[in-house]
């Protein structure tokens, strides 16, 4: 199974490389370190943070998916730095999602647990490999239900650009995911989220982007717009950054194109889901040919210094089958006053 977005990449692999936003989501391959100055804006740094590759999946699953009873389930997961001995540590962070929420987990790699967190970290070194069981209650699910589980890779999830005013990431918070594999519930999860009160608008698609998706696509290949996905937090300028003004960050998502289904989405801030004003994820039903548009007030008064924004989407309930998981490009939240 493979997916190739058009505004950003998400691909459902086992491994990836991460570069050009053109990568092969097949196979571990390379971009010359030229290609990427010329993407990046010969901005020596940023091309370093954003060049490596890895491997990553699920080790061993169950043909049939997994089965929840009750007792905590167990993932077992591997990931490995399948770049050249002269590169430097992968930087990454794994999510998973169950049923199109963010899923908290502990790891346990031989013998050694951790506590439980919605992201984990891992830098690892070239050649090496980390196999660690994900263990978890669903946080979602019906005893009786089939539903969704998708890790997702995020690349370099800690980094802060130099430049705060332009906010330039190149390859940095990219996400790859897996192929969704079911979990069938002889349980309930443990139902520890809510859900936003907060509802999508639904609108036309800009012309501007219409224009910009029959200049990519073949005339009359297939209908683009169910097969293209754009996801993004809006911004003044096209520059990713936003500024808090109170203890508070207005945040205007869009998500528009692909199939019809409901979507859950969660919005992270330090890798960590944050409240959608009243609720821990907001549920919107996709329609073709529409641009579902939701706004919120963002509580950032903790927020002492910069952070890194960004928005995961992902099917929910039988949905999962028809697509996976989209996120937005990254934003850094300027605190403000």
């Amino acid at each position: 199974m493979k997916r190739t977005i058009v505004f950003f990449l998400c691909a459902a692999l086992c491994a990836v490389s991460v570069g050009c936003a053109g990568r092969n989501a097949d196979s571990v391959t390379e971009n010359s370190d030229k290609e990427l100055a010329e993407e990046f804006n010969k901005d020596d740094s940023l091309l370093e943070e954003s060049t490596g590759s890895i491997g990553f999946g699920y080790v061993d699953p169950p043909q049939n998916g997994y089965v929840y009873d009750g007792t905590e389930l167990e993932v077992p997961y591997y990931i490995e730095n399948t770049g050249g001995e002269n590169e430097q540590n992968a930087e990454v962070g794994l999510l998973f999602f169950v049923d199109g929420e963010a899923q908290p987990y502990s790891t346990n790699e031989d013998g050694k647990e951790t506590d439980e967190s919605y992201m984990h970290k891992f830098s690892i070194a070239p050649g090496d490999r980390l196999d660690f069981d994900a263990a978890f209650t669903p946080v979602s699910g019906k005893e009786g239900e089939e539903i969704g589980l998708i890790p997702a890779i995020i690349w370099n999830p800690d980094y802060i650009p130099e430049d705060l005013d332009s906010a330039r990431f190149g390859n940095c918070y990219s996400l790859s995911a897996n192929v969704p594999l079911t979990i069938t519930m002889q349980a309930d999860g443990s139902g520890i989220h809510t859900p936003s009160s907060k509802e999508a608008e639904i609108t036309d698609i800009p012309e501007d982007i219409i224009l910009s998706l029959e200049d990519t696509y073949s005339e009359g290949a297939y209908d683009f717009l169910d097969d293209s996905v754009g996801f993004e937090i809006e911004t003044e300028n096209d520059k990713s950054v936003l500024e808090a003004e109170n203890g508070k960050v207005n945040v205007t998502l869009n998500l528009y194109g692909g199939k019809q289904v409901t979507d859950k989405i969660t919005l992270f801030i330090g890798n960590q889901p944050v409240q959608i004003e009243d609720g821990d994820y907001t549920v919107i039903h996709t329609q073709k040919d529409k641009m579902c548009q939701v706004k919120a007030q963002i509580d950032v008064k903790a927020l002492k210094e910069p952070a890194v924004m960004y928005a995961v989407a992902m099917t929910s309930g039988d949905d999962y089958i028809t697509q996976d998981i989209y996120m937005t490009a990254p934003v850094l939240i300027q605190p403000g006053n």
